[in-house]
C-alpha cells in the first residue's frame, strides 16, 4: 500500500495535474527491496547487461557525465565542420506506463531466474495506493502498471525496461539519462537532406518501439535543435523532422538536464539565466539578512571585483548595488 501526498508545483493546486504525488512506502517493503537491489546490481554489472547508453541510476554515472559527453561528440564535429542535429526526446508518465507482463519478460531477457521472476510477479502484483491531504485518506486504488513509485527497485526495473531503446535507431546515436532519449546525428553541410531523411526513419522506429512497450512519445514538448559553428549555422535551411504527425522546427535554446544549450554551444544563455537567478536570491536573502549572523552571510553571498570577468562583472550596475547592499 502507497501513501500518495499531492505537492503543489506550478498554478492551481487544486486540478491534479499541477502537482507532485510524492509515494510513501512500508519501511518493511523497502528492507525486502534493499536485499534485492544488492544481489541485483553486482549480477548486471558483472554480466554487463544494462546498455552503456543509459546514464541514469548507474553507478560512475551522472547528468554530469551525460553532459560531458555531450558536449564533448559537439565540439568535436564543430572542429571537424560539421553539424549535429539533436532531437530532446519527451515521454509522458513513463515510469507509471510500464506494463508489468513485459517487464517480467525483460526481466528472463537479462538472466533473472525462473525464482526470482516468481518474487518479482509477486512484488508487482496486488498494489494499491491511498491519497493524503492532511488527515484525510481517499479510498484505495489498485496499481496495475508502472514501477512502484518512491520504490528502491524502481529505478533499476526502469532501466531494464528500455535497455533496449539505445539498439533501436540504425543511422543516429541514441544516449539516454533514465527516461530522458537524445537522438542525434552528425553529418556534412551537404549531407542534409540525406541525415534528415535517416533522422526520421529513426524516430519512425523509436515511435514504434514505444507503441509495442506501451509507452507514449510526448511530440509536443520534443525538441530539435541544430549544433554547429554560426557560419555553418547560417547555411542549414529548411532542416525539419516529424514524429507523430508534429512537425520538428529546430529551435535556438533548449533545456537538456538542467543545462541551457544553444545552436552554438556558447552557453551565453545558460550563464545570463543562471546569473539572473543567482540575483534573484540574493535579493530574497536582503529581505531577511537583519535576521542572519554575520557568518552566515559571508558563507551565503559571494564576493567579487566589479573589475573582472566573472559573472557579478556581467551583472548591471544596479544589480551590483543590490550586491553593496550586504
Amino acid at each position: 500500500m502507497a501513501v500518495i501526498t499531492p505537492i503543489p508545483k506550478d498554478g492551481d493546486h487544486e486540478q491534479a495535474n499541477n502537482n507532485r504525488p510524492i509515494s510513501l512506502l512500508p519501511i518493511l517493503s523497502k528492507v525486502c527491496e534493499r536485499t534485492v537491489h544488492n544481489q541485483m546490481i553486482p549480477y548486471l554489472d558483472t554480466k554487463q547487461r544494462l546498455s552503456t547508453q543509459q546514464s541514469g541510476n548507474r553507478r560512475f554515472h551522472s547528468t554530469e557525465t551525460s553532459l560531458i559527453e555531450t558536449t564533448d561528440s559537439i565540439l568535436n564535429a564543430i572542429d571537424g565542420k560539421e553539424l549535429t542535429a539533436v532531437v530532446l526526446l519527451d515521454m509522458s508518465k513513463a515510469f507509471d506506463s510500464i506494463d508489468y507482463n513485459i517487464l517480467l519478460l525483460k526481466l528472463q531477457d537479462v538472466g533473472v531466474s525462473p525464482a526470482a521472476l516468481n518474487w518479482f510477479s509477486i512484488y508487482l502484483s496486488e498494489r494499491f495506493q491511498v491519497v493524503r491531504i492532511n488527515t484525510v485518506l481517499s479510498d484505495k486504488l489498485p496499481v496495475n502498471s508502472g514501477v512502484p513509485q518512491g520504490s528502491i527497485l524502481g529505478p533499476i526495473l526502469f532501466n531494464i525496461y528500455v535497455n533496449e531503446l539505445p539498439t533501436i535507431p540504425q543511422s543516429s546515436l541514441s544516449k539516454m539519462y533514465v527516461d530522458d532519449n537524445k537522438l542525434s546525428l552528425t553529418f556534412l553541410i551537404q549531407q542534409c537532406a540525406s541525415a534528415r531523411t535517416e533522422m526520421n526513419k529513426d524516430l519512425c522506429r523509436i515511435r514504434d518501439w514505444c507503441f509495442d512497450n506501451h509507452l507514449l512519445l510526448n511530440a509536443s514538448k520534443t525538441k530539435l535543435m541544430v549544433f554547429g559553428s554560426r557560419q555553418m549555422i547560417s547555411k542549414v535551411s529548411d532542416f525539419r523532422l516529424s514524429l507523430l504527425g508534429k512537425e520538428l522546427i529546430p529551435v535556438q535554446t533548449a533545456k537538456d538536464l538542467g543545462v541551457t544549450f544553444d545552436s552554438s554551444l556558447s552557453f551565453d544563455y545558460h550563464v545570463v539565466k543562471t546569473v539572473s537567478f543567482c540575483m534573484s536570491s540574493l535579493a530574497q536573502i536582503n529581505r531577511v539578512k537583519h535576521v542572519l549572523d554575520k557568518s552566515l552571510l559571508v558563507l551565503i553571498i559571494p564576493k567579487g571585483d566589479e573589475d573582472d570577468n566573472s559573472a557579478e562583472g556581467m551583472l548591471e550596475v544596479s544589480d551590483r548595488r543590490l550586491l553593496r547592499t550586504f
